[in-house]
């Protein structure tokens, strides 16, 4: 049921997003499994299974169907300073 799923790679990053009752901790396993076997490293911090995970610098949340700013973005004035340097 892979072809059921969506997947983008952006550069060195990816996003798999599954139908809610597929098991996403076996496509893990597997894709893990197929870049050990390809000798590419994959980082554990950033290899999350759930509803919320961050790609790209936005914190997808597939619950609430939303996408945002991490925390540390909003304190770091990234939005305030992007809008005040507009014409």
């Amino acid at each position: 049921m892979f072809y059921r799923s969506i997947i983008i790679h952006y550069l060195d990053n990816f996003l798999a997003i599954f139908l809610p009752h597929a098991d996403a901790d076996l496509y893990n396993t597997q894709f893990n499994d197929l870049y050990a076997d390809l000798g590419v490293t994959v980082k554990k911090k950033k290899d999350i299974v759930g509803t919320q995970a961050e790609s790209l610098g936005l914190e997808m949340d597939t619950v609430n169907r939303e996408a945002r700013l991490p925390n540390l973005k909003h304190s770091e004035n990234h939005v305030s300073r992007y809008i005040s340097a507009r014409p």
